[in-house]
């Protein structure tokens, strides 16, 4: 760990000193996702990074609370990173002409390491039970959930998405331990049972917790549970939210994404090193409970920042120095509040429901929707091309297949009976259901001389595994606007919106635009073949 590292990784270390010995911080456990201390597995490595949150944490956080989410240079030195000259990832440290991982340890001794250092995942660890019972158990370190209090609504999910390049590991890793970047199904069966038995304890924020991030489980409809996905991997820092953003889950579709990389002093993506601290405090009268993510940084960068460097260079090298912070040799560190604003909060009910049937809410599930073009007739929403050349994302066009149409999810709907015009009104964000898995934005293309933003989905979606901090930010989609007559037929209408037909370069045809003060008939369609069609018109 040369490349800064005393500067960069280091400072977490001693920036998290200054926190708990001189800012009166008191956290009960400690998260670590991922890449410990770059050592494979080495009991010498496991053993050294227990001691020193031990010491740097100054024993405000027992041994038994510090937990490890694998990364890849958890399961190899090296990190099995793409590129290397073998298809196999070994545990441990050793290497064979300078690049190369090779064998030396079994997994289950490698295993033993982590679970000697780390005596919370003997002790603490929760192993959901299996919804297969013909499965065999879930493994701790690579899969386990953990329970920090029992009054609390927090549960934390561990999972197995380390960012390794060749995440074939030995000859004995067991299925259960496969890493969800080779099987994603195994991932999905672990969440599921999480899920599950998190929810049995009467919890209701749900916080998954991975090294990297990718389509570790590819079922949305178990990763739409998630509350709040954190994890490491890249030198970066990046959250789906907005800065000091509230998110109510009743409103949320989308899993908060939350990185905390290990600064950018490699790559140089970002000029800090960071850490988050979560609290949680009831608030409402008992009725609900509020997350807090506070960003802390323990190195900002002394240099210019430069962007962009070849691989195995470095960026930046040094840290600013803070009056009063630690000093361990190196210049005063201090945990101070991020200098990008990053951070955010979480709502959600306090405890679950009784469980029996809820009502199903008038907008909830999956639509279709079914615009009046200007020729009078029905015409189902479908993802076309945009007219403009250089971007990916889609537009919303018109077909009169049925089976073409697009379906979409609402969040964050707001409906309200307006006194002033005695009509009923529904403002929602829109979540395209497709593989990109991106809300629908509204965007003027550079060359658009009709002067009317486009409703389209982009080509970066939640899946979009940024390097460069972009992403999808679910608040930022467009909020359509409905309004409606009430009485025994609904006559609804899209507000501000209308059908534009332009010919642009090789594109031509109909799309919907924002365009203020005009409106188009629409009906809705509910997508849910277990239940009757259920639609308004």
């Amino acid at each position: 760990m040369d490349k800064g590292a005393c500067e960069g990784a280091f400072s977490l270390y001693e920036g998290l000193y200054n926190y708990v010995t001189n800012q009166g911080a008191r956290p009960t456990s400690a998260i670590i996702m991922g890449d410990v201390a770059y050592g494979g597995g080495d009991a010498n490595v496991t053993d050294s990074t227990r001691l020193a949150f031990q010491k740097y944490l100054n024993g405000t956080v027992p041994e038994d609370r510090v937990f490890v989410a694998i990364g890849n240079h958890d399961v190899h030195y090296l990190g099995c990173s793409k590129g290397q000259p073998t298809s196999w990832c070994y545990y441990g440290a050793a290497i064979k002409n300078g690049y190369q991982a090779k064998h030396e340890m079994s997994f289950s001794q490698w295993r033993s390491n982590w679970m000697e250092s780390f005596p919370g995942l003997r002790k603490s660890a929760i192993l959901p039970p299996l919804g297969n019972k013909d499965s065999k158990p879930w493994v701790a370190p690579m899969r386990y959930n953990v329970n920090l209090d029992k009054a609390s609504s927090v549960y934390l999910i561990v999972g197995l998405n380390s960012g390794v390049g060749s995440p074939r590991w030995n000859g004995d890793t067991p299925t259960e331990a496969t890493d969800a970047m080779l099987e994603p199904s195994v991932e999905c069966s672990f969440l599921e049972d999480s899920l599950s038995h998190g929810r049995s304890l009467g919890k209701t924020i749900f916080i998954y917790s991975t090294h990297h991030f990718s389509m570790a489980c590819n079922d949305w409809s178990l990763i739409r549970q998630i509350d709040i996905w954190m994890y490491g991997h890249k030198h970066n820092y990046w959250q789906s939210a907005l800065a000091n953003e509230t998110i109510m889950q009743e409103r949320q579709y989308y899993p908060s994404r939350l990185l905390i990389g290990n600064g950018g002093f490699d790559e140089g993506y970002i000029d800090v090193v960071s850490f988050s601290h979560v609290e949680e405090e009831i608030v409402s009268g008992g009725e609900r409970v509020r997350l807090k993510f506070q960003i802390f940084d323990t190195c900002i960068s002394d240099e210019a920042h430069c962007g962009r460097v070849p691989f195995m260079e470095a960026c930046w090298r040094r840290c600013k120095a803070f009056e009063g912070g630690f000093d361990n040799g190196g210049g005063p560190r201090k945990a101070t509040p991020s200098k990008h604003g990053f951070g955010f909060q979480y709502e959600a009910p306090r405890k679950r429901p009784v469980a029996k049937r809820q009502p199903e809410k008038l907008w909830s599930g999956t639509w279709k929707l079914q615009v009046t073009e200007e020729n009078g007739t029905g015409a189902w929403l479908t993802l076309g091309t945009c007219p403009w050349s250089w971007t990916g994302g889609q537009c919303l066009r018109p077909t009169q297949d049925e089976s073409e149409a697009t379906s979409f999810d609402f969040f964050n709907v707001r409906d309200a009976y307006d006194i002033l015009d005695f009509r009923l009104h529904m403002t929602a964000q829109v979540a395209v259901n497709d593989d990109t898995r991106s809300a629908l934005m509204s965007t003027k293309g550079p060359d658009d001389k009709e002067g009317f933003p486009m409703l389209h989905r982009p080509s970066r979606g939640f899946w979009e595994a940024e390097d460069a901090g972009e992403g999808v930010h679910p608040s930022q989609g467009y909020a359509l606007e409905f309004a409606t007559k009430p009485g025994p037929v609904h006559d609804w209408k899209l507000l501000h919106a209308r059908w534009i037909s332009t010919r642009y370069k090789v594109w031509a045809g109909d799309a919907l635009a924002i365009s203020p003060g005009n409106s188009l008939p629409v009906a809705f369609k509910r997508c849910d073949s277990s239940k009757q069609a259920v639609v308004f018109v």
